[in-house]
């Protein structure tokens, strides 16, 4: 079962099975993105924020006999991509086009 919290400039998620776990995070400072109109193609148009400057921290766990005893990290301060798209326009990012 998967969980996750989303904001406009963090994401959290986690998930597992009876194997493995893996928890996550992206974030970004709201100066990094870039905000677009989207013309969705059911009508109507969204917001999207983008930023490629985005941190990523992800952790592997292994469960069960055997599993390693220490989990893995993967990590990036400046080098993961988010993108949300909305249609709340509260989120302080101006729109480029």
């Amino acid at each position: 079962r998967a969980r996750a919290r989303l904001g406009y400039f963090e994401w959290r998620f986690a998930s597992e099975t009876a194997d493995l776990r893996v928890e996550g995070q992206i974030t970004a400072a709201k100066e990094t993105f870039v905000g677009l109109r989207y013309y969705n193609p059911p009508g109507g148009i969204k917001q999207c924020l983008n930023s490629k400057l985005a941190a990523c921290e992800l952790t592997l766990a292994e469960k069960g006999p055997g599993a390693a005893a220490t989990p893995e990290r993967l990590a990036t301060a400046h080098r993961a991509a988010f993108e949300i798209l909305t249609d709340d326009a509260s989120h302080g990012v101006p729109l480029a086009v």
